[in-house]
């Protein structure tokens, strides 16, 4: 009984953070060029290291699916890329930190993440991109350097840099709350206050220099509750 308790609640806790994931498409987005930066990820990403990586791996699919069919207008390649793109940073770091279960794991996680998904997304540019834009290969290929390198790894250290600030507070007070059950080992220690509270304070500056770099350097711009044609 406590078992199909637990999973009732999961599968309730996976629709809320299906559900924000998409918000997060909508609501507030930094946008550099072609290139549109929204915080889907980092809600996907927690949603994994809290329930685990098949429910985001679940989400991905379900928001990438509901973003083509409401607000995208690149269509099947844009579903392509969003779900490349999710599936590379939240599968990266919800497997390595649910393998583990430790503050290091979280880190070397997020580290992950940000490489894999900024390797893939490289390489999707330039199957995908073309495709969509008109522009060759080659023409895709000399963004590189000087946009799509940046922004991807921007992107993706501004999603690690959200989901380690949210992550102790928000994973402390759901399992808090008794919806998920019994902690599991490795999670019956008390958190360390003064290690959390450095945590967040250095991912929240590390998220606003990654902002401030994607809008002055990169002279990209805010879009408040505008509908973007690609997050990738």
């Amino acid at each position: 009984m406590k078992k199909d308790r637990t999973g009732i609640f999961s599968l309730a806790l996976a629709a809320v953070f299906a559900a924000l994931a998409y918000a997060a498409t909508l609501v507030i987005h930094i946008k550099v060029g072609f290139l549109t930066f929204d915080a889907k990820d980092t809600v996907i990403c927690f949603s994994g290291m809290l329930l685990g990586p098949a429910w985001s791996a679940g989400i991905a699919v379900a928001v990438s699916t509901v973003e083509m069919l409401s607000v995208s207008d690149t269509g099947l390649l844009g579903f392509v890329m969003n779900l490349a793109s999710s599936l590379a940073f939240s599968l990266t770091g919800a497997v390595f930190y649910r393998r583990f279960r430790k503050f290091w794991s979280a880190v070397a996680g997020m580290v992950l993440a940000v490489t894999v998904q900024t390797s893939v997304m490289l390489v999707m540019n330039l199957i995908i991109t073309p495709l969509y834009t008109g522009m060759s290969t080659g023409e895709v290929a000399a963004m590189i350097p000087k946009l799509l390198l940046p922004f991807n790894l921007l992107k993706s250290l501004l999603n690690a840099s959200l989901v380690m600030a949210i992550y102790k507070p928000l994973s402390t007070a759901i399992r808090a709350s008794g919806v998920m059950g019994p902690p599991a080992e490795g999670q019956t220690a008390p958190p360390n206050g003064r290690r959390t509270a450095l945590v967040i304070a250095v991912s929240v500056l590390i998220a606003a220099a990654c902002v401030a770099i994607m809008i002055t350097v990169m002279k990209g711009r805010f879009l408040w509750a505008d509908l973007p044609s690609s997050s990738n």
